[in-house]
């Protein structure tokens, strides 16, 4: 697993912040239906096998840490993308002047597959 984007700090606090979150996240089809206010992010980078195809692929997960300290995680490409987008837009989470609420909700694909979303609140 490779970091590609943290807004903890670098230190060994950071790093054990990190860890702890990451074992403590609760997934974000909990959340769906709720707000949340974004303080810390990570994005991380894994190597996964696909079950179908035998093919090695990259896969992101996420990693969102609330104002209360709460920890919530996916691997949801559509979160991973759209949290990314609101890092790219908004600028780096250590900027923010204060949290950032959100709201998860959730959509259907044209095939009929209900999958998660953020969106500002």
């Amino acid at each position: 697993m490779a970091v590609v984007y943290s807004s903890l700090s670098d230190d060994f606090a950071g790093k054990k912040a990190f860890f702890t979150a990451q074992n403590s996240a609760v997934s974000f089809k909990e959340l769906r239906g709720k707000k949340i206010e974004i303080k810390d992010i990570v994005i991380t980078e894994d190597d996964v096998v696909d079950t179908d195809t035998g093919e090695v692929e990259t896969r992101r997960a996420i990693t969102v840490i609330d104002k209360d300290g709460a920890a919530f995680g996916t691997s949801s490409q559509t979160v991973v993308a759209q949290i990314q987008r609101l890092v790219d837009i908004l600028g780096d989470v250590k900027s923010w002047p204060e949290p950032v609420a959100v709201e998860i909700g959730s959509a259907k694909s044209g095939r009929g597959r209900e999958y998660t979303t953020v969106t500002l609140a």
